[in-house]
C-alpha cells in the first residue's frame, strides 16, 4: 500500500521555499548551452552553469591562494582573523599555513579550503567577515554529515551564489547521473539544503584506433557498438564457436596484458589500462572470429566513463593484439532533472 502523506498549507511554503534555488538551477539546466570542454559541454555541470550568460550559478572557481605560507598569515592578519578563526585554519592546513580563500557571491561568507592528494580531498573552514573582523562560522549540515571527509575524487564543493543568495554547492558526479546539493546561507545561519538530480543522455565517439591485418574501420564500429550497448546494462552477446573457445581457452592460460600501450606503443591517452571489470567476447571481422576484451579505461585505481577495447588472434603458442581502439563517451543535453 502506498501511504501519501498530506503537508499543511505552511508546510508546502515550507518545502517550496526550501526547493526555490534548486527550482532556479533546475531551470537553467534545461535552457543553456554550455560551451564544449575536454569532457564535452556537460563534463563539469557546475562550471557549465558557472559559464552561461546570465546564469543563476556563479560561483568563486579561482579564488585566492597564497605563494609562500608567510603571504597566508598577512592575509589572515589583513581580514583580521579571530584567535578562533587563525587555530581552525591553523589545524586544518596542519600548520602549513597553504589554503585557498573563496567567497560566496558578493556577501561576506568566506571559505578556506585545502586540497590533497591525488584524489583531491577537500577539507573546509566557513568564516564572515564583519566590520570586527574576520570569525569562524558553522560548516554547512553536509559538511558535518561526512564528518569533514567524503569530498574526494567525483565529490566537489564550490562557494558560489544561487539566484543572488550565498550557497555551498555540492556535486556528486556519477556516469550518466550528477547530483547538485544546494545549501543556501541566509541571516547568518545555513538554510535548509536541496539536491538536483540531472541524468544526461550518453554520446559515445572513437577517438583513437590501432589497427594490424584487420579491417579498421568495421572493428571500430563494433567496439563502439560493444560500448553502447555495455553501457545501457544490456548482455553482449556473440557466436561463442570453436575458434572463439580456444581463444578464450588461451587467454585463460596466459591473460593479455592490461595495458593498451602492449598493443600499441603510441597509444596517446593516459587512461590505457583495462579496469577489472572487463569481459572477453566472440568477435566476427570479414569472416574470421576473434577474441574481443571490452571494459571501462582506467589508470591506476582511477576509472574513467571512456571504454577500451582489444582484438586478439592466435599467433604461436598464445594470443597476438592485432587491434585496439578507444571509445571516448560524454555527457550530451540533460535528458531529466529531478528535485528533492
Amino acid at each position: 500500500m502506498l501511504a501519501i502523506a498530506s503537508l499543511s498549507p505552511a508546510s508546502s511554503l515550507a518545502q517550496t521555499a526550501a526547493q526555490a534555488p534548486c527550482t532556479a538551477v533546475s531551470q537553467a539546466l534545461l535552457s543553456i548551452d554550455p560551451p564544449g570542454g575536454w569532457r564535452g559541454p556537460w563534463g563539469l555541470p557546475v562550471a557549465a552553469l558557472d559559464q552561461a550568460s546570465q546564469s543563476v550559478v556563479v560561483i568563486d572557481g579561482d579564488g585566492w591562494s597564497p605563494a609562500t605560507p608567510h603571504a597566508a598569515v598577512e592575509k589572515l592578519r589583513e581580514l583580521r582573523a579571530s584567535q578562533g578563526l587563525q587555530d581552525a585554519i591553523g589545524k586544518l592546513t596542519d600548520d602549513t599555513w597553504m589554503f585557498s580563500i573563496r567567497r560566496f557571491g558578493q556577501s561576506s561568507l568566506r571559505m578556506a579550503e585545502v586540497i590533497e592528494g591525488t584524489m583531491h580531498c577537500r577539507r573546509f573552514e566557513f568564516f564572515d567577515i564583519s566590520p570586527t573582523g574576520a570569525s569562524a562560522v558553522s560548516a554547512p549540515p553536509i559538511v558535518g554529515a561526512n564528518g569533514g571527509t567524503g569530498f574526494c575524487w567525483t565529490v566537489s564543493a564550490y562557494a558560489g551564489e544561487v539566484a543572488g543568495t550565498p550557497a555551498f554547492i555540492v556535486q556528486s558526479d556519477g556516469d550518466d547521473v550528477v547530483g547538485l546539493s544546494i545549501t543556501p546561507w541566509r541571516d547568518g545561519q545555513w538554510q535548509m539544503s536541496c539536491r538536483v538530480t540531472v541524468k544526461f543522455t550518453p554520446q559515445f565517439e572513437v577517438t583513437e584506433r590501432y589497427c594490424s591485418g584487420v579491417d579498421c574501420a568495421a572493428v571500430a564500429n563494433q567496439a563502439l557498438a560493444f560500448a553502447k550497448t555495455i553501457d545501457r546494462g544490456a548482455a553482449l552477446v556473440g557466436d561463442a564457436n570453436e575458434s572463439f573457445r580456444a581463444l578464450k581457452k588461451l587467454a585463460e592460460e596466459d591473460p593479455p596484458g592490461d595495458n593498451l600501450r602492449d598493443l600499441q606503443g603510441t597509444f596517446d591517452n593516459a587512461y590505457s589500462e583495462f579496469a577489472r571489470q572487463s569481459v572477453m567476447i566472440p568477435v566476427l571481422v570479414d569472416g574470421e572470429t576473434y577474441l574481443g576484451r571490452i571494459g571501462h579505461a582506467a589508470l591506476g585505481w582511477r576509472i574513467s566513463p571512456d571504454y577500451l577495447f582489444a582484438l586478439y588472434k592466435k599467433g604461436g603458442f598464445g594470443l597476438e593484439p592485432i587491434a585496439a581502439v578507444y571509445i571516448r563517451k560524454t555527457r550530451d543535453k540533460p535528458l531529466s532533472v529531478t528535485i528533492e
